[in-house]
């Protein structure tokens, strides 16, 4: 009789619990959390999946940082963004404005040009 194999709820609360206790969860960590049973082949998918769901958790980890300094510095980054884009929506408006006039005289010059030419020949 074949015995019961590892699921995704103990794998994702191992690797919860390692995480919280700041170690990084890999297939052998949670492996042994799990009291060595499952096979890697068994826990690698699992992981992948937990890891997925959670990776605001995994990369609070991978940085070293807390996971509640990540989010405020996130925040912080994109609202620094959406700022920055207004500032380039505004130079790109006075842009359009200025290169409206520029056409505008560029026109009128060359329209006074061409009349002055034709004074000139006449």
């Amino acid at each position: 009789m074949a015995r019961a194999g590892i699921t995704y709820s103990e794998v994702a609360k191992a690797a919860a619990r390692l995480s919280a206790e700041g170690k990084n969860p890999t297939v052998d960590t949670v492996r042994e959390a799990l009291g060595g049973t499952g096979s890697k082949s068994t826990i690698a998918p699992m992981l992948k999946r937990w890891k997925t769901e959670h990776q605001e958790q995994v990369l609070a980890h991978d940085t070293g940082l807390p996971a509640d300094l990540l989010q405020s510095v996130k925040g912080l980054y994109e609202h620094l963004q959406q700022e920055a884009n207004l500032k380039v929506q505004a130079v790109q408006a006075t842009m359009a404005t200025t290169q409206r006039e520029f056409a505008e005289r560029l026109k009128t010059a060359t329209e006074t040009t061409a009349v002055l030419v034709k004074e000139r020949d006449a």
